[in-house]
């Protein structure tokens, strides 16, 4: 049973909850600190699932979403060699104006489609855009999916992410999981 969603959050930055035989932190994926405590002893995980944010201005809280391109692609950098440290295999939620700065960064193995439909974000040559890139680095071979577009309906999520400009859709990660890993292998998110 899942309990109400409180009025006010409770958790700290740090804290960490089991939830079965899964860790889940309060914390920043792009602070090493924060990924050491996570993983709690382990070096490595299966799977990289991440959402790093599109530096298009959103409030997030404490993090400064409007960085000039040059410190961005720095922040970008960083993050994907933090990653490359921690698994052999990444799958990272860019959104379509960061497709040429992280193609600069690293070429993905390939880049998989997440059709959002009833997306809002503006077009530059449609009044909407209603995809984005899923970039995957490393190998998938194993991991076997019919096709690499992810039609996934955008839908309000009153339960979650309250407060989050942005939150992802969770049938687009549970999909992600569900395809791209094997019993008992491990995901950092």
């Amino acid at each position: 049973e899942i309990p109400e969603v409180p009025k006010e959050a409770r958790a700290s930055r740090g804290e960490i909850y089991m939830l079965g035989k899964h860790r889940l932190m309060c914390g920043d994926s792009t602070s090493r600190e924060d990924v050491d405590k996570l993983m709690n002893g382990k070096k490595r995980v299966d799977l990289i699932l991440t959402d790093p944010p599109y530096n298009i201005g959103y409030d997030y809280w404490d993090y400064i979403d409007d960085k000039e391109y040059k410190e961005y692609k720095e922040y970008c950098s960083e993050i994907y060699k933090l990653f490359l440290e921690l698994s052999a295999r990444m799958i990272v939620t860019i959104g379509l104006v960061n497709l040429k700065l992280w193609m600069g960064i690293s070429e993905p193995l390939t880049v998989g489609v997440w059709y959002k439909r009833n997306a809002v974000s503006g077009g530059k040559v449609s009044k909407f855009s209603v995809w984005e890139p899923l970039l995957f680095y490393g190998n998938f071979k194993k991991y076997k999916r019919d096709f690499d577009v992810f039609d996934i309906t955008n839908v309000h999520q009153q339960d979650i992410g309250n407060g989050h400009s942005c939150p992802k859709q969770i049938k687009l990660f549970y999909d992600l999981v569900q395809n791209y890993t094997l019993k008992d292998e491990n995901v950092l998110d």
